[in-house]
């Protein structure tokens, strides 16, 4: 019984911890979008947006089999961020920041 509770109790702290890296940044811009060489892409945000992520916290990469992401969502987030891009609305960006990658799980639109 003992062994059970200690085994529960693992459990539970590691899934506490799973999103234990997931970051957010609000009201925010995107300044830009560069496509990648397997159907990956980067936005760029303004600068210090986190200073974790590579060159001074601009670039935020999104990428099948990263942060949860398969193929289709990498065409979703791409859709949403052209369209905040081209409208020049502001995004909510969701991120793992425990690797300089910085690899997106989600954009929210804002109106």
């Amino acid at each position: 019984m003992k062994n059970l509770i200690y085994l529960l109790c693992l459990v539970y702290l590691s899934l506490i911890s799973f999103n234990s890296f997931a970051a957010r940044i609000d009201n925010t811009v995107i300044l830009g979008i560069q496509n990648g060489t397997s159907g990956d892409f980067i936005i760029t945000l303004p600068p210090n947006s986190d200073p974790k992520c590579t060159n001074g916290g601009v670039y935020f990469y999104v990428a099948a089999g990263q942060n949860g992401l398969n193929s289709d969502g990498v065409k979703v987030l791409l859709s949403l961020a052209l369209v905040a891009y081209s409208s020049g609305v502001k995004v909510h960006v969701v991120y793992d920041n425990s690797t300089q990658a910085c690899f997106v799980s989600s954009i929210n639109v804002l109106k």
